[in-house]
């Protein structure tokens, strides 16, 4: 089977995220998922749980280990909101905003070493692409639908173009 595209993305996604969750454990000790948590809490201070995980596509049980971890290592504070009781807002400590800064450091530096090879030019191409396969894959139900309908579709040709093969074998030969 050839190498998809998809396959090669994904393989770049795991090796880059292996050297950037290493990097980031070693350098500032926090994970790349709690760097993201402090990341948003520094662009949108007094969040809940649930805002962050919203902005980062992320759980709230996954935000909510982070956050207790971070609270724990001292870099963020947790306040309850001044009109739902049950919810809480998320701000960063001191410590909490050095972290970040950290952080910010160490993504920076993955991504230099991830594009060390590429010239300017094409740098400015992969973003180039890059935005736009963002822009262009934030699928819905319609999305879902029309390419069962095409797969569908495909798997039905495939399946006749196999029935007409063996006969055609035995007719011709």
């Amino acid at each position: 089977m050839a190498d998809l595209q998809l396959h090669r993305i994904r393989a770049i996604a795991v090796s880059v995220g292996s050297l950037a969750e290493k990097l980031m454990l070693a350098e500032v000790g926090i994970s790349v998922m709690e760097a993201r948590v402090l990341q948003t809490l520094r662009a949108f201070p007094a969040s809940t749980a649930t805002e962050v995980a919203g902005r980062i596509l992320l759980t709230t049980v996954q935000v909510g280990r982070s956050v207790a971890r971070l609270k724990k290592l001292g870099l963020l504070k947790v306040e309850p909101h001044a009109l739902d009781g049950r919810a809480l807002h998320l701000e960063l400590t001191a410590a909490g905003e050095i972290a970040h800064a950290a952080a910010v450091n160490v993504t920076a530096a993955v991504q230099a070493w991830t594009i060390r090879d590429l010239s300017r030019e094409e740098w400015i191409q992969l973003d180039l692409l890059l935005n736009k396969l963002v822009e262009s894959s934030q699928y819905g139900e319609r999305d879902i639908r029309s390419l069962q309908t095409v797969v569908s579709e495909k798997q039905t040709s495939a399946k006749r173009a196999a029935k007409k093969t063996p006969a055609a074998a035995a007719a011709g030969g």
